[in-house]
């Protein structure tokens, strides 16, 4: 089972995969409201020989508790706050795998987001895009559904597609999720947005043509910074960073300008505070930054977008602790398991934490303030 919010706070959609014997019509039993029915599809590509099934719950309420058996057992969410609403706790990963064998698996952030979950630590999980790394293998994909569900079933489960879901043309991401809006229907879940409670979130793809892309961003954006005083907060998320300091050329001297070139001044445009990426598979935040410089080295009333690198996660490619020179945009820099929890207090404070996914410490942490109430931190 997994979660994704619906186009408003009173929907959610529940996904979930079945072998190609399951003939009956996809239902799903809510609580209170009786049964919900949905629709089925399919892909064949890597001989994948099995059906996708979405049911959408709708007349909810925001912010309320539900309890719902779609066939194979009794499970619980909470859907989305209404639009405006905060405090909100968002968790973020990119680039996390399976579970496996190696050093530098997901392992424990796999569990540790399946915990924290269960235990109310966060209502929201992004994931910036590579996601459970199957290698052609489709199969994968149910592996790490299976394994990751004990969130999913819970929360909603917001994604970004990455460059490790390419295979046979991105068919498995565009058929597996059921993201809300018709940006999404549009693009097959490629570019979208949404949002939660006192936060929006627009989605984008940096393995596509950005062509296809930035019209619909640069309105969505235009719109999102029009209704600050009621949703103050805009995140943008892509797979791809536009800042980091790995030692890797093609990524972080030559790929991430090409992506800040056209996808940055959408972002300084719409006063986006934080964006979100993954690809390099360590852990970065920077200063407010736009076109390479540090605006101010403060989180009071940032005048760019802070930029954090959060692939961290695990997979079976590994860590990856390989640096280049600090630039000055960086404040730090980390290597080590773990996932982002992101706390949106009010119209004026953001909390951000990376949390280490081995014993749950937070590694580094800083705060955003923004508005009159601002202070400098």
């Amino acid at each position: 089972m997994h979660l994704a919010l619906g186009d408003v706070p009173e929907k959610m959609t529940v996904t979930f995969a079945t072998s190609n014997k399951y003939t009956q019509v996809p239902t799903c039993v809510l609580t209170a409201l009786g049964n919900f029915t949905g629709t089925t599809r399919t892909y064949k590509d890597g001989n994948w020989d099995g059906l996708i099934h979405t049911v959408t719950f709708e007349g909810l309420h925001a912010g309320a508790a539900y309890t719902y058996d779609c066939g194979s057992g009794s499970r619980s969410f909470r859907t989305a706050p209404a639009v405006g609403t905060l405090p909100v706790t968002i968790a973020a990963v990119a680039d996390l795998g399976e579970d496996c064998d190696r050093v530098g698996c997901g392992n424990a952030t796999i569990t540790r987001l399946n915990s924290a979950a269960e235990a109310g630590d966060y209502s929201l999980l992004l994931h910036v895009g590579d996601i459970a790394y199957t290698g052609g293998d489709t199969c994968i994909w149910d592996n790490f559904f299976r394994e990751l569900e004990g969130a999913t079933s819970r929360v909603p489960y917001m994604v970004a597609v990455g460059n490790h879901e390419h295979f046979y043309n991105f068919s498995a991401y565009r058929t597996r999720f059921s993201m809300p809006g018709p940006a999404a229907q549009a693009s097959e879940n490629l570019w979208y947005s949404f949002d939660y409670g006192g936060v929006h979130v627009a989605v984008f793809s940096t393995e596509h043509d950005f062509e296809l892309q930035t019209a619909w961003l640069q309105a969505d954006l235009a719109k999102a910074a029009k209704n600050r005083a009621t949703v103050p907060w805009i995140v943008a998320m892509a797979h791809k960073p536009m800042y980091c300091s790995t030692d890797d050329y093609f990524d972080c001297k030559l790929g991430n300008l090409k992506i800040a070139a056209v996808m940055e001044p959408l972002l300084k445009e719409a006063g986006v505070d934080l964006f979100l990426a993954g690809h390099l598979h360590n852990y970065e935040r920077s200063w407010p930054v736009f076109n390479g410089t540090v605006t101010a080295k403060s989180y009071s009333n940032p005048t760019a977008t802070v930029h954090a690198v959060v692939g961290m996660a695990g997979d079976v490619e590994g860590l990856t602790d390989r640096w280049l020179q600090a630039p000055d945009w960086r404040v730090v820099k980390d290597a080590r398991l773990g996932y982002a929890l992101i706390t949106f207090q009010n119209a004026s404070y953001m909390n951000f934490e990376y949390v280490l996914a081995e014993n749950g410490t937070v590694a580094d942490s800083f705060v955003l303030t923004k508005g009159s109430e601002a202070v400098v931190v």
